[in-house]
């Protein structure tokens, strides 16, 4: 009867192993199966910060530009009532002027020399 005995301990032991994987089972499908899952979103969400900082950077770059077509073009509506002038003087003293061209010139520092030519 002693092999009886021995039977009745080995079944316990198969039934306590097998709770065991079970519980181990059991714990790797709900922890660590919604671990990887809220690994999969955190990726999902770094994807959609590192889109949304590229769309930021591009959007950085183009205020950049901007800024500097906007600089550009104050420089040009200097120059453009600058040469306006004498159009207005023309029209006032009801002269005819067919044609005007004009020569701009940088000089040291943020001077500008104009240069007209009536024909």
């Amino acid at each position: 009867m002693p092999d009886l005995d021995r039977l009745h301990f080995y079944k316990k032991e198969s039934v306590f192993l097998g709770v065991l994987a079970g519980i181990f089972l059991i714990s790797y499908l709900f922890v660590f199966r919604a671990s990887d899952q809220v690994l999969l979103k955190k990726e999902d969400q770094l994807k959609e910060m590192r889109t949304e900082l590229g769309s930021l950077s591009r959007q950085k770059r183009v205020e950049e530009k901007l800024i500097q077509f906007g600089n550009l073009l104050e420089e040009e509506g200097r120059y453009t009532q600058v040469i306006n002038i004498p159009g207005e003087l023309a029209k006032k003293y009801h002269l005819n002027v067919p044609s005007v061209t004009y020569q701009k010139e940088v000089l040291e520092g943020n001077f500008l020399r104009v240069s007209s030519t009536f024909r």
